[in-house]
């Protein structure tokens, strides 16, 4: 059976749903409660296999306009558990809710994770998806474009559920596997005079397009034999300019 929204807005106890992100956060903090809301949850569903609260945020929480939020089609995510192998390390930039990263955690449910999102809202279901989970991860709202970091936290397994705990210091992560969603042609300004190792040897993206930041930004924590994966849009291959696809291969 499904959840809907009528069953996330019951179990927890909210009316409307933009109380959603911030009572979750009330719950994931407070043990007793965050494994009584978890075994809630599995009483209507136990298929832990994706994501959930994808239609739910889509529809009551999602920024299209400002911040290109679209969540990536199960048809899709089925493509990319076909085609990435197992590994021990996992970094999922641009994770919204996780549906990229649960997808991964159905091929290589011991790796560790490295999960990173902007958006306020979007977080706590995130932190939701990885607890609720039991996986091992390092959770961090970050702006991937400016290297702001806002809070992290670290995902630790359990009996059955994760733990949660805030750190205070970004660890030092190379991955087997990168996946990214992240959000399409976003516009932003870079300061070319500020050193950043992401882009050594590939120069700054255009200004007009950020995808080829996001995929660099990738690149920048993939181990020497890792693989990463990108949904990105088609124009992508054609642009000139700062935005040209570069020769060879990394």
């Amino acid at each position: 059976m499904d959840i809907e929204q009528k069953d996330i807005n019951r179990i927890l106890d909210i009316t409307e749903s933009f109380q959603l992100p911030d009572r979750l956060m009330e719950v994931l903090k407070n043990d007793a409660e965050r494994q009584q809301v978890f075994e809630d949850f599995l009483k209507i569903n136990s298929d832990l296999s994706y994501d959930w609260f994808v239609d739910y945020f889509q529809e009551n929480h999602s920024n299209r306009d400002k911040m290109m939020q679209d969540f990536t089609p199960q048809s899709v995510v089925k493509i990319l558990k076909r085609i990435m192998p197992k590994c021990a390390r996992c970094a999922d930039i641009c994770s919204g809710t996780g549906n990229l990263t649960i997808a991964i955690h159905e091929i290589s449910p011991e790796a560790e994770y490295y999960c990173v999102e902007f958006s306020k809202r979007a977080f706590p279901l995130l932190l939701f998806n990885l607890c609720i989970r039991n996986m091992k991860a390092v959770a961090v709202r970050q702006d991937v474009l400016t290297m702001e970091t806002f809070e992290i936290w670290n995902i630790t397994p359990g009996e059955r559920f994760s733990s949660l705990r805030m750190a205070d210091k970004l660890p030092e992560y190379m991955a087997d596997i990168v996946v990214m969603n992240p959000p399409y042609s976003t516009r932003h300004k870079w300061n070319e005079k500020k050193p950043d190792r992401r882009f050594d040897g590939y120069g700054y993206p255009p200004s007009s397009f950020s995808d080829y930041a996001f995929i660099l930004h990738g690149f920048s924590m993939l181990s020497e034999r890792g693989m990463l994966a990108a949904i990105v849009p088609h124009g992508v291959l054609f642009r000139g300019g700062a935005g040209k696809r570069p020769s060879g291969n990394r």
